[in-house]
């Protein structure tokens, strides 16, 4: 989906998505594309978004036992954890692992969203995140 497709769909929506001026907009546009690794494009997503994250969040410290777990994003502010899932979470072993860690972040208090890695590169994932932040009250 390229960013004049995203603008266009957020449109329909009732969202719109801040200028970033010609130049940039392209580069974005070039930037999220099939071939590029999903969370990679997510991020852009979000920077288009306006919406701050941080990258292979470690978390887990506060759990009893402590734990070293890594989201592939976060937002902090939100509690929110997201995970984009490739094809090893559908294998018993890894996708009860999975389970038990995402159980033992709601019991932390985390928020957990989970994407495939194409609503990641469409850009669906950016906006399920940025409604989700909106029902928060986390962003205006």
């Amino acid at each position: 989906m390229s960013e004049a497709d995203y603008r266009a769909y957020l449109a329909r929506m009732g969202h719109a998505l801040p200028s970033r001026g010609p130049q940039k907009a392209q580069q974005t546009a070039q930037g999220v594309r099939a071939g590029e690794k999903a969370e990679q494009a997510l991020c852009r997503w979000l920077d288009i978004l306006g919406i701050g994250y941080a990258e292979q969040y470690m978390w887990g410290a506060a759990l009893n036992p402590p734990r070293k777990f890594q989201s592939d994003l976060a937002i902090p502010a939100a509690h929110l954890l997201i995970e984009v899932d490739g094809g090893v979470h559908g294998v018993h072993d890894k996708r009860a692992r999975d389970l038990e860690r995402q159980n033992l972040g709601v019991l932390a208090g985390w928020q957990f969203l989970r994407f495939l890695p194409d609503q990641a590169i469409s850009g669906e994932a950016s906006l399920f995140i940025q409604k989700y932040l909106e029902s928060r009250r986390v962003i205006e």
